[in-house]
Parts: C-alpha cells; structure tokens; sequence
C-alpha cells in the first residue's frame, strides 16, 4: 500500500537498504573495486540503488529510512493506534 502517489513502499525501501548495505560491504569488507561486481549481482541489486560517495551514507540512509517506514506503519489500516498515555 502506497500513502500516497509519490509514497516508496516499505518493501521498496528495505530492498533500498539491502542493496546499499551489499554494496558497500563488497567495496569496503572484499576490497572490489565500485562496479566491478558480477552482472548477476547487478542484475540482483542495481535497480535499488542510488548511492552517495561515503560509508556514512549507509547509516544516514538506514536512520532516514527507518523513520519512514515507521510513518508508513501507523498509517496501515488497521494499525494500533499510538498510545497518548
């Protein structure tokens, strides 16, 4: 479900982080030079991917992500209520 017409789906945003977070650890962790992966790895994770030049993006992606997939999950129908408690 989509809130609204400019709206990522959570699904779209945790393949978003998985394919970020693969990324990286074959740049940083396996020393692979950037893009020199296979073209199944690409074919896998490419169309997720929109990356800035730092680690630190991985990170500020996950905490920015995160936050909207929250938003995302109390609007779902049926959702609990927040507690005002």
């Amino acid at each position: 479900m989509l809130f609204d017409a400019n709206a990522n789906t959570i699904g779209a945003l945790m393949l978003h982080l998985a394919a970020t977070e693969t990324y990286y650890q074959m740049n940083t962790f396996d020393g692979m030079k950037w893009g020199s992966w296979s073209d199944e790895i690409k074919k896998k994770w490419d169309a997720a991917m929109d990356l800035g030049d730092k680690w630190f993006h991985v990170c500020e992606h996950e905490a920015h992500h995160t936050g909207q997939i929250a938003l995302l999950r109390k609007r779902l129908p049926g959702a609990k209520p927040a507690n005002k408690g």
